[in-house]
């Protein structure tokens, strides 16, 4: 992440309605302070947007009431942290359209960018599983072809998803 973009400590209610009045740019709040969210590199594209679709697929052919949502989608850690992950999935009714905040995904992924690498692999992923009904955070590294899986099996989620990197560098579920 780049330099906090706003002076001040906010909760996450109050950043969440600063930054979606912003006219541009994505933000993170972390520890109270707004931080604007690095333009992303053809790589991590490449990573997240077939994870997104895969997982898309995987929820459909299972038959799951879940979606995969991109980008854009804050999730709330607690009172003064919330993380926009590259990939949620969130399972039951329909989100509102005008919906910025998913406070109860079951999966979340990140794919890590060079320059918020120890963040998206460390704090974030120890973050996100402190969320309740969470099963499943997995950091994706594009770079390394690598990646880092949390899953939490007493949640509930039916089928445990298993990931490796094709030699494309975009991230793949494996089907069991």
């Amino acid at each position: 992440m780049a330099e906090p973009a706003v002076p001040g400590q906010m909760t996450v209610d109050e950043f969440s309605d600063w930054a979606t009045a912003q006219p541009k740019g994505r933000y993170e709040l972390l520890a109270g302070k707004g931080y604007a969210l690095s333009p992303e590199r053809v790589g991590h594209n490449e990573t997240k947007h077939p994870t997104r679709l895969t997982l898309r697929e995987a929820l459909r052919a299972r038959g799951l009431s879940c979606l995969a949502y991109g980008d854009a989608r804050t999730v709330p850690i607690d009172a003064s942290t919330s993380y926009e992950p590259d990939v949620l999935v969130r399972c039951g009714e329909p989100l509102d359209p005008e919906t910025v905040k998913v406070t109860d995904p079951v999966v979340v992924v990140e794919a890590v960018s060079p320059s918020s690498n120890g963040l998206d692999s460390g704090t974030k992923l120890v973050d996100g599983c402190k969320l309740p009904g969470l099963v499943h955070c997995l950091v994706l590294d594009p770079t390394r072809r690598g990646s880092t899986s949390r899953w939490q099996p007493a949640s509930g989620m039916p089928v445990r998803p298993e990931f490796r990197f094709s030699p494309s560098s975009s991230a793949r579920p494996v089907r069991p």
